[in-house]
């Protein structure tokens, strides 16, 4: 009962046995043993352990490759051992140790790698059988344009990097380096356990030849690595099968995933998935890992963003939860189990839902009247937090909503997405499903009827924010009347904040005058756009990705029109508690300084009234102006 309880955590409600492991099934001949890719250890934080687990099995899935960098992560990882275990999912580790190449001699980082492998290897080896070591590494030494190699011949300074399929195509001193750190690995894992299997590899390709140079330099391994993106293996396989080893392809996927389409991803997938299949008896594949269970958005615009299997959405305080399942992730669920590609349509009824009782009595407090601003700030605790407040909370939010009566719905709204709550409900909230039945079961009393389907879709489309949906919940008819105490003789309505710079102060974090008025180069104007749109400043990957494409040619708008298709941008904008009128005149400040021109209002008003437009398209309509680019001079600058 437990397992379909997690499974329907993760909004996939299927009744399965649990599966063998890896090492198991990579002992029968010809069979290919499937796994899947993640980082929990170093990634996506707020995404719980076990929901990944839960969809792993759902899939059909049977290992979990991570990557670790350091010990300190081997309680994590130990945890997630404990939980693949407990469903029949094997993890994988690839030790990818946290080293300076550059700065390290070969020494240090043979002894930083074996300390690595040792401890981890030491500490969990009655639970892995099969250790990867190193993960793509010898394209820290492929050669570099007019770099010399091994043999004194100067490799073209107008070509790009070779190909990797002879020996000399890598930098000697380099290579001399990623040896250092693949021994310092294989030799910290014998040490630590004998009967331990060894994995070792590159990034596919055509990086065929550090294997030949692996062998010549003494390097040990058990298991030959493959990576694939969208290239025939065969020949490759043919060559790998000379070194007498097992292989393992421990990244598959097409080519940038879903960036074109998910239908393309997924066809993608099966075809590759066949074709391992039909290889395996002959060059003794052994396993293959997907390459990866969730999409990694924060790395967009690139297609390291849309690899996953199961989308990925910010969940507030750089915090992250699991999606929609992509049409890649129905694909392998089929190809693996024979379940049919589609998902079990939402039922909402969520009847199995069990919420942590309150440490209070809301029913007593919903039966007396409330009558002081005290009282009210102690039943929005109990009903969101489940407690009552503490001094230093009653205080603080009693003086607030003294001096600002329209203050209770937004406080109740803070709270129903504080990291508090999420840490209360955070089982409850895996999955849109349950989370629509836990906020149903928890702000209206009763179980979600079939019509909250249509906002269990929307969720998990995109089209609607979890903050848009407690929105409307908390304005509802039947929520006014189920807590009229705390309602009653309220503010409780949209409010109009007409102080729009104070509104902006909110919305910004950084001072867009003071990036307008530096020089004009590419930096500057990736600056402003972040600052314009998000509220911040760039993330040093979204900085250095963004100038190049500016000074390669990218325009401005196109910056911003990125920038504001993020999830990032449109759950800012759905947090906005302001009413139709007021939200446009806030936009309009926003992206170009100044309140629209009442056409413009009234019509962008009467759209976003009448559910004509919804938030998003209101402020792209807004960006879309003249008036926009004659507010963002300093963006548009030549």
């Amino acid at each position: 009962m437990r397992l379909i309880e997690r499974l329907r955590a993760c909004g996939l409600i299927a009744c399965l046995s649990l599966l063998p492991s890896v090492a198991a099934i990579a002992a029968e001949p010809g069979k290919v043993a499937w796994g899947v890719n993640g980082h929990p250890l170093v990634s996506y934080p707020g995404v719980p352990l076990q929901n990944q687990i839960d969809l792993i099995v759902d899939a059909g899935l049977k290992s979990y490759r991570v990557n670790i960098e350091a010990l300190s992560s081997a309680d994590t990882l130990g945890q997630l051992i404990a939980l693949g275990k407990a469903q029949g999912v094997t993890i994988l580790p690839v030790l990818t140790p946290k080293v300076d190449m550059d700065l390290m001699t070969e020494q240090e980082l043979r002894k930083a790698s074996y300390d690595l492998a040792k401890g981890l290897v030491s500490r969990f080896k009655e639970d892995i059988p099969v250790w990867e070591l190193g993960n793509e590494m010898e394209n820290y030494a492929i050669l570099k344009p007019c770099e010399f190699r091994d043999n004194g011949v100067r490799y073209g300074c107008q070509f790009g990097a070779p190909g990797g399929t002879e020996a000399l195509d890598y930098y000697g001193p380099r290579w001399a380096k990623v040896v250092a750190v693949l021994k310092g690995l294989s030799e910290g894992a014998r040490e630590a356990d004998p009967k331990a299997r060894r994995a070792m590899g590159t990034a596919g390709w055509g990086h065929i030849a550090p294997f030949e140079r692996m062998k010549n330099d003494g390097v040990e391994w058990d298991i030959s690595v493959w990576h694939m993106y969208g290239q025939d293996p065969e020949w490759a396989f043919k060559i790998l099968a000379t070194y007498g080893r097992p292989i393992w392809v421990t990244e598959i996927n097409h080519p940038n995933g879903s960036m074109k389409s998910e239908a393309e991803q997924a066809d993608g997938l099966r075809r590759w998935m066949h074709r391992i299949d039909e290889l395996a008896p002959a060059y003794r594949v052994e396993a293959a890992h997907l390459y990866e269970l969730l999409d990694e958005p924060y790395w967009a615009p690139s297609y390291e963003a849309y690899m996953g299997l199961v989308t990925l959405r910010p969940s507030g305080d750089g915090k992250w939860r699991t999606g929609k399942a992509k049409l890649a992730y129905l694909a392998v669920r089929e190809i693996l189990t024979g379940r049919p590609p589609h998902l079990p349509a939402p039922t909402a009824a969520t009847a199995d839902i069990q919420l942590p009782r309150r440490a209070c009595e809301l029913e007593r407090m919903r039966s007396g009247p409330i009558q002081t601003v005290r009282q009210r700030v102690t039943y929005v605790y109990c009903l969101a937090l489940g407690r009552l407040p503490d001094g230093a909370g009653l205080e603080g939010w009693t003086v607030k909503l003294r001096a600002e009566p329209t203050a209770l719905r937004p406080m109740l709204m803070d709270m129903l997405r504080s990291e508090e709550f999420q840490t209360r409900y955070q089982e409850a909230s895996a999955s849109e499903e349950t989370y629509v039945g836990m906020m149903y079961r928890l702000l209206l009393d009763r179980d979600a009827d079939a019509g909250a389907t249509t906002y269990i879709r929307a969720l998990e489309s995109g089209d609607l924010s979890r903050t848009a949906f407690i929105r409307g919940l908390l304005l509802s008819e039947e929520f006014k009347t189920r807590h009229a105490g705390l309602t009653e003789g309220a503010s409780w309505g949209p409010a109009l904040d007409n102080d729009v710079a104070a509104q902006l102060s909110r919305w910004r974090d950084c001072d867009l005058a003071e990036i307008g008025r530096r020089p004009k180069q590419p930096q500057t104007q990736v600056e402003y756009a972040y600052c314009l749109v998000l509220g911040r400043r760039p993330d040093d990957f979204g900085l250095k990705g963004y100038s190049e494409k500016v000074a390669a040619g990218m325009k401005p708008m196109e910056i911003v029109k990125s920038l504001t298709e993020s999830d990032e941008f449109k759950n800012k904008v759905d947090a906005l508690d302001l009413d139709p009128p007021g939200l446009v005149r806030f936009l309009g400040f926003l992206v170009y300084g100044a309140e629209p021109d009442q056409t413009t209002a009234r019509a962008l008003t009467d759209k976003l009234t009448n559910d004509k437009a919804t938030r998003l398209e209101v402020a792209q309509t807004l960006m879309a102006a003249p008036d926009f680019q004659k507010g963002n001079v300093a963006l548009f600058a030549k």
